[in-house]
């Protein structure tokens, strides 16, 4: 899910979004009493080594990631599924919703699924709950009426973050200055590749 391994040069604007990220999983982690996690194309399911909540439930739909998710976390409260997005359903609300890097790559969504997909995850989050996903800059701009009136009738606060400056890939010394560099850009532009939101207080 990160760039951990260092012998591969880093994405500086990658970097940059994880480390909002994780401060915001460890805010909400911190704040919460038992933190329990929804995510939707979870990979192998990363953020667990990071991250160890009271209760994660994960769905992909490639089945390999699946299984390896499976034999690494064996824990009795994280659950793993294979499946798509749009038509899961555990009945099980968790208080943090997550979908990382699906919509920030992907520019394939048509609004309909994308939406559909938002509003699933969302119905596995609890009221007071949160959601995170990021997402590509073309894509919000082609969908942003639909996008901001989903935050805005389901959640009392959204935080937007402009990034994607430094998409290419450097030492991880000029990577280290590139985040910084990128933290004082953080003016809204077209320019930035990507967009980072987070939604809080859900409403019902």
């Amino acid at each position: 899910m990160q760039d951990d391994n260092l012998r591969i040069k880093p994405r500086p604007s990658k970097l940059f979004m994880y480390e909002i990220f994780y401060s915001d999983l460890n805010d909400i982690k911190i704040k919460s009493n038992n933190l329990s996690i929804t995510e939707f194309a979870c990979g192998a399911s990363k953020i667990l080594k990071n991250i160890q909540p009271d209760f994660y439930q994960g769905i992909d739909l490639k089945e390999e990631l699946i299984l390896n998710s499976i034999r690494l976390n064996r824990n009795q409260n994280y659950n793993f599924f294979k499946g798509n997005m749009v038509n899961f359903n555990t009945n099980i609300k968790t208080n943090l919703g997550i979908c990382i890097q699906t919509f920030g790559i992907n520019l394939d969504f048509d609004e309909e699924i994308f939406i559909k997909c938002l509003n699933n995850l969302n119905n596995h989050v609890l009221k007071n709950g949160s959601l995170i996903f990021n997402i590509s800059s073309d894509l919000y701009y082609k969908y942003q009426k639909s996008i901001d009136q989903f935050c805005e009738k389901n959640f009392n606060e959204t935080k937007y973050i402009h990034y994607g400056i430094f998409n290419g890939r450097y030492n991880y010394r000029i990577s280290r200055f590139l985040i910084i560099i990128e933290h004082l850009l953080s003016f809204k532009s077209k320019i930035k590749k990507h967009l980072y939101i987070k939604c809080t207080n859900k409403i019902f």
